[in-house]
């Protein structure tokens, strides 16, 4: 499960959102500890941990908002994994 591989990291379960990338199970995270303003989405696939970073937050950035969505809005429905 993805909430496990993540507590096996360093980063906490803050505000975690449970949905998919690229198929599979996915937990999106704001404010990790250590990355200042941002919007980290995790994904294990088999025994490997996938994170992305969208920054600056959109939830602490009213002024990126509109922009961090919009790319936010392309990569997550059109993000796979290779076989």
């Amino acid at each position: 499960e993805v909430g496990d591989a993540i507590r096996r990291n360093p980063y906490e379960l803050i505000a975690g959102t449970d949905f998919q990338l690229g198929g599979q199970p996915a937990e999106a995270l704001d404010g990790v500890p250590g990355l200042v303003d941002s919007l980290d989405i995790f994904a294990l696939r088999g025994d490997k941990l996938y994170q992305l970073v969208f920054t600056p937050s959109p939830f602490d950035n009213p002024q990126a908002n509109d922009d961090i969505w919009a790319l936010y809005n392309v990569v997550m429905p059109s993000f796979s994994f290779l076989p």
